[in-house]
C-alpha cells in the first residue's frame, strides 16, 4: 500500500506519494467549492469511462492539508513519510520550527529516508545554519535520492559559501534530474552573476523566465545583470516586469527609481522610490544600503552597507559591481569596505 495526497493551496496542485512531494503545477481547470456536484473515486467525473485500475482503501477529503498527514500519523505512527508530509507544510506556511521538529522526528524514525533529510537542509538553510544544511543535504545524496531538491539545496549553500565551482556542478546535477527546473536555473545565474560572468548568468535567468514566465525572482536577478552590464533598456523592462509579479518587491522597486532617476524621469523616480521606502523596513541591511544609495543617503547607506557585510549577507565581488551602490563608489570609505584602493 502507498499513502497518496493531493494538496491545493489555491494555485498550484501538489501530488504526495509517502509523503514525497513527486510533483506541482497549476490546476488545468478551475477548481470549484460547490456541493451540489458528485465525486467519483477511481474516474474522472468529466471524462467519465476511464477507471483505477488496482485497490483504494480509507479514502478521505480534507479542508486542510495539516489534517490529512495528521490522520496519515495516525494510522501508522512508525512510518516517516507523513511526518515528512507535515513538515512540507509547515515549511511551505513559514513556521520553520515546527517544520524542523517534524522532519527530525521523521529523520529519527528512519536515518535513510532522504525526503526528512532535504526538508532538514532547506530549514536550516532559512535559519542561516549553514553548515547543518549542507550536512543534510550530502547525507540526502548519498542516499542516492533521486528528488533535484537536494542538489538545488546543496547549490544554494555551495553559492552562499562562496564555493562558486561545487555550487555550479550542483545545479548542474539537479538540472539533469529536472532540466526544466527553473529554481535551478536561477541559482545557476545567480553564482555566475557573483563570478561577473554576464552572459552566462543571463542565458541562465531567460532559460529560468521561458519556463516560468509568473517567476518574479528570475525577472528581478535578470534586470539587475541588465543593469550592471549597462543595458539600461533591457534593465528597464526587467524590472518593470519583476514589480509587476510581485508588487512588494522593494529591491527592485528602488532599483527601477534609480534608472528613471538616470533617465531623468523624476516624476518616476520620486513615484517608485516612496513605495520602496514603504516596503524596505523589513528587508536586509544590504538592501536597505542599495536604496539609501539610490536615495542619495550617503551617509546612511554606507553604515548599512557595512553592517550587511559583516553579516555575510553579500559576496564582496557583487557589491564591488552592483549598479544599486554607483553613487558610493566615488567614496574612499565605500573603497575600504570592498578591499579596493
Amino acid at each position: 500500500w502507498h499513502h497518496v495526497a493531493v494538496v491545493y493551496d489555491g494555485s498550484s496542485v501538489t501530488l504526495y506519494v509517502d509523503g514525497v512531494g513527486m510533483s506541482a503545477s497549476a490546476p488545468n481547470s478551475t477548481i470549484h467549492n460547490m456541493f451540489n456536484k458528485g465525486v467519483l473515486i477511481g474516474e474522472n467525473v468529466g471524462a467519465t469511462g476511464r477507471h483505477w485500475n488496482g485497490l483504494i482503501d480509507d479514502v478521505r477529503i480534507y479542508d486542510e492539508a495539516l489534517n490529512a498527514f495528521q490522520q496519515a500519523i495516525s494510522l501508522d505512527p512508525r512510518d516517516p513519510a507523513p511526518r515528512s508530509g507535515l513538515g512540507d507544510v509547515y515549511y511551505q506556511q513559514g513556521s520553520h520550527e515546527q517544520a524542523l521538529a517534524a522532519y527530525q522526528r521523521a529523520s529519527r524514525m528512519d536515518h535513510n529516508y532522504s525526503p526528512a533529510q532535504i526538508g532538514l537542509g532547506m530549514v536550516y538553510n532559512d535559519l542561516k545554519r549553514p553548515f547543518d544544511a549542507l550536512s543534510a543535504f550530502e547525507r540526502a545524496v548519498r542516499l542516492k535520492t533521486t528528488d533535484p531538491a537536494a542538489y538545488r539545496g546543496l547549490g544554494d549553500v555551495y553559492a552562499e559559501l562562496g564555493r562558486a565551482d561545487e555550487a555550479v556542478k550542483a545545479y548542474g546535477q539537479a538540472l539533469e534530474l529536472k532540466p526544466n527546473d527553473p529554481v535551478a536555473h536561477i541559482g545557476l545565474g545567480n553564482v555566475y552573476r557573483d563570478k561577473n560572468a554576464w552572459k552566462e548568468a543571463i542565458a541562465e535567468y531567460k532559460r529560468a523566465t521561458d519556463l516560468d514566465p509568473k517567476n518574479a525572482t528570475a525577472y528581478a536577478n535578470l534586470a539587475d545583470v541588465y543593469n550592471a552590464s549597462d543595458r539600461i533598456k533591457d534593465a528597464l523592462g526587467a524590472y518593470k516586469k519583476a514589480v509587476e509579479l510581485n508588487p512588494q518587491d522593494a529591491l527592485s522597486r528602488g532599483s527601477l527609481a534609480g534608472l528613471y532617476r538616470r533617465l531623468g524621469q523624476f516624476q518616476e523616480y520620486e513615484r517608485h522610490i516612496q513605495i520602496a521606502r514603504e516596503l524596505i523596513a523589513d528587508e536586509s541591511e544590504y538592501n536597505q544600503a542599495c536604496l539609501e544609495a539610490i536615495a542619495g543617503n550617503t551617509e546612511q547607506a554606507l553604515e548599512l552597507l557595512a553592517e550587511a557585510l559583516e553579516k555575510h549577507q553579500v559576496q564582496l565581488e557583487w557589491v564591488r559591481r552592483d549598479p544599486d551602490l554607483e553613487a558610493l563608489r566615488g567614496d574612499a570609505r565605500f573603497k575600504e569596505l570592498v578591499g579596493e584602493d
